[in-house]
């Protein structure tokens, strides 16, 4: 795609929806892309999926301490998207400079939590860059059981993340063989231009399309990797060890992926004991690349409940491996691997145990079920592939040429040979170098790109030419990928004028401004045939279309513009309401231009409903917030403040809410919540006392002074009549009479509109002088009903007018 478009493929997903629809959807939406890119996700989530997880990130002095906060941040985020459990996923991490600084084991913090405040606290070392050093201390120390890793026999994928800025000052072949070699899959993160392109590919496992990565800057790492790297990471392949009993368990619908080191010499047989529930099943799927399918594997057989199934696999006579498939590291001689896939596709869990064993000669194996592949099978396989890797890459590269050359002018005769000793003519010789040389002219960097619609014919008769006088196919194939391509472009235009001549026929403006869009993005077809004289036609009609509605949109505009003025002047006249108001100035400014020019009468009528506005809000705020405080109802009053607080009021009245009288109001407002909210909190108070407490003050014979006080008061404010409270010993039978339940609601019901002027003078002069810590220790029933008098009182102050 960077190829045939001359521009970097985006890395997020925003950016991507964009760059799709622009380039390959011109009628499909954003929005598309992003929901089917986001249900993707979610059905490849793996954040549970067992797993020993392993970053290593650079720490060297070329990092610096911002670049370094970013990779522990990237740790965190790739870290946070997994279920970091000990049953589950396992982290680890270390830090790498001139030497190797530990940060977590497996077995030390085994919370997502714990591990992200280990990560967050991890110090920048600075100093040299010796990733060879790191590799080997993860493989030494970091994959051990004694710290945490689990053992091969449970089929868990190891999985090793590395990050490097750039050349590693110590030799990182052998360590990362060593790592391969010990079934951890290795990721290899470079950042930055100082990378080492080798390096990272020795680094990662592979193939390195799937395992080395690059970025720009560190930034990328979040915004660009962060979700490519979990989704590989929720594919890796668990190793699967010689003639070692393994056990996994795969959850329906879901799939475990494998991979078994084979040494060449015979036949290697993996049987699969299948030991779950009658309504499990599933199939495995083999290969000599990771993680093989349905659509792309090599052989596969069936698993079913309570049989064993066995796969018997020829690996003598040949030296392939997958690692000899890249150029980029040494082929692994005498070895090869096999990879799985076992799919559960029953209703309950599918748990098979494995084990692969090697035979030094080729031999039968008996089984319920039995599959056998040859490796040199799928070498053709693997070779055929890259044969058409190569077309493509040809093609993509013939696209990109620039320039144009003298068509070719003829077309040659075939040239027999008169005599078999002779061999072919001289004549025909020169014939043939003459095509050659057209043939090179015309797959070279001066002519490919720029091949019209005319010299497409003399390219299809330089091939014919060719293939006339026997010329090899290998010295065609180029040239004929370009005639692939010129036909495409041919098919190409076609499409483009038919779907302008569709959309101008029906008279759709809709689908005229979509194809007239995708065909000017396409101007490397315009340009393919300039002389079509129905295309240019078909976009002059085209574009014509557009500028005629763009002007009738215009003259609507103009007309709305006109009514909602009207509309506007009429509701400031009547003196409308101020929402009406209000939206009347949302739906002008909506269609006027911006911003608006300083001499624009429009200019004027918008500031005059403005002001028209802002005072009736600022007046019918002001006698909301008056009533609401008179009538002393918490959630009243809070609404009012809530739209005093909220972004309208903000927005209109930012000058207003400072005026001294308003700003004042407001204040009290709140200071009036805060009581109302304490009167509350006592009522409260008094509802939670227990009944022993209650019980302690009618146990009194001779009260102490404060216990007397306080009682006496809350019986006048419950509107008890003072004469009935002059002996202690009617203030005990009240207390009894009304009991602990009774007492509490009558205190929960009253309230200060109901209390008269003098009950609240007579309650005050009881509790004058009676301090609250000194009745608390006498009593603290005593002391709650002290608190909640002082607080009524102020209510009944406040609502009636304070008095001495």
């Amino acid at each position: 795609m960077e190829l045939l478009l001359s521009s970097a493929v985006p890395g997020s997903v925003s950016d991507q929806a964009t760059w799709w629809v622009a380039n390959y959807n011109a009628g499909g939406s954003i929005s598309t892309f992003t929901a089917q890119v986001a249900a993707f996700e979610a059905a490849n989530n793996c954040t549970n999926q067992e797993t020993d997880l392993w970053f290593c990130i650079d720490g060297s002095g070329s990092i610096g301490s911002t670049n370094f906060q970013t990779s522990k941040d990237f740790v965190d985020q790739v870290a946070s998207s997994f279920n970091i459990d000990p049953s589950e996923v396992r982290t680890g991490m270390s830090v790498y400079s001139s030497a190797v600084n530990l940060v977590s084991y497996f077995n030390q913090h085994t919370t997502n939590t714990d591990f992200t405040s280990a990560v967050s606290s991890a110090l920048y070392p600075s100093g040299g860059t010796q990733t060879g050093l790191a590799i080997t201390d993860v493989v030494s120390n970091g994959f051990r059981q004694r710290n945490g890793a689990r053992p091969l026999s449970q089929g868990v994928p190891r999985v090793l993340i590395v990050l490097t800025d750039g050349h590693s000052g110590d030799d990182v072949t052998a360590p990362a063989a060593n790592a391969h070699a010990s079934g951890i899959t290795v990721f290899a993160i470079g950042i930055g231009s100082g990378i080492d392109q080798n390096e990272i590919n020795e680094i990662a496992s592979d193939p390195d399309s799937q395992h080395a990565y690059t970025v720009a800057d560190f930034s990328s790492l979040i915004t660009y990797l962060k979700n490519t790297l979990l989704q590989q990471a929720c594919t890796v392949s668990a190793a699967i060890p010689d003639s070692t009993d393994v056990s996994v368990g795969v959850q329906p619908g879901n799939a475990y992926y494998g991979s078994i080191q084979v040494a060449i010499s015979g036949f290697v047989t993996i049987s699969f004991d299948v030991t779950s529930a009658v309504t499990s099943s599933g199939i495995v799927f083999l290969g000599t690349l990771p993680n093989p399918s349905a659509a792309f594997h090599v052989s596969s057989v069936q698993l079913v409940a309570g049989f064993v199934a066995t796969v018997s696999i020829n690996s003598s006579g040949t030296q392939r491996s997958r690692r000899s498939v890249n150029n980029s590291k040494t082929p692994k001689t005498g070895t090869t691997t096999i990879y799985l896939s076992m799919v559960s596709d029953g209703s309950s869990n599918l748990n098979v145990n494995m084990k692969a064993i090697a035979t030094p000669t080729a031999s039968e194996t008996t089984s319920t079920a039995t599959s056998t592949f040859n490796i040199d099978a799928v070498g053709g396989l693997i070779g055929g592939l890259v044969f058409i890797a190569a077309i493509v890459g040809t093609l993509f590269w013939v696209r990109m040429k620039k320039s144009r050359i003298t068509p070719y002018p003829f077309i040659l005769e075939n040239q027999q040979t008169s005599s078999p000793d002779i061999g072919i003519k001289e004549d025909a010789l020169i014939e043939i170098e003459k095509v050659r040389n057209t043939l090179r002219t015309i797959v070279s960097a001066d002519f490919a790109s720029s091949i019209s619609i005319h010299s497409t014919k003399c390219l299809n008769e330089a091939i014919s030419a060719a293939e006339i006088l026997n010329i090899p196919e290998n010295e065609l194939l180029e040239a004929k990928t370009l005639l692939v391509t010129c036909k495409n472009k041919t098919n190409e235009l076609q499409r483009i004028k038919e779907d302008l001549h569709n959309a101008l026929t029906e008279n759709d403006l809709n689908k005229t401004v979509n194809a007239l869009a995708y065909a000017e993005s396409c101007d490397y077809l315009l340009s393919w045939n300039p002389d079509d004289v129905e295309l240019q036609k078909l976009l002059q009609r085209a574009k014509a279309t557009l500028i005629e509605k763009s002007m009738l949109e215009n003259a609507e505009a103009e007309s709305q513009k006109d009514q909602l003025r009207a509309i506007l002047l009429e509701d400031l006249e009547n003196d409308a309401d101020k929402n009406i108001i209000l939206q009347d100035i949302i739906a002008f400014e909506a269609v006027l231009p911006s911003p608006l020019e300083q001499n624009s009468n429009d200019l004027d009528i918008i500031d005059k409903a403005k002001t028209n506005f802002r005072r009736k809000l600022k007046a019918c705020l002001q006698t909301a917030l008056q009533e609401a405080c008179a009538e002393r109802e918490i959630t009243r009053i809070e609404s009012v403040l809530a739209e005093i607080d909220g972004p309208v009021t903000s927005k209109h009245l930012k000058e207003d809410l400072n005026d001294e009288v308003f700003s004042l109001k407001i204040y009290n407002a709140r200071e009036l919540i805060k009581q109302l909210q304490e009167l509350e909190k006592m009522r409260l108070t008094v509802l939670s006392l227990e009944q022993p407490l209650i019980s302690e003050i009618r146990s009194y014979s001779a009260p102490p002074s404060g216990v007397n006080a306080v009682m006496a008061a809350t019986f006048v404010l419950l509107g008890e009549n003072e004469s009935k409270l002059k002996e202690w010993q009617s203030i005990q039978v009240l207390v009894g009479k009304l009991g602990k339940d009774a007492l509490k609601r009558r205190i929960i019901n009253c309230k200060a509109s109901d209390i008269t002027k003098s009950s609240a003078k007579t309650a005050y002069n009881y509790i004058k002088g009676h301090v609250h810590e000194e009745v608390a220790i006498e009593s603290k029933a005593a002391a709650v009903f002290l608190a909640w008098c002082e607080t009524i009182l102020r209510e009944v102050n406040d609502r009636q007018g304070k008095e001495d």
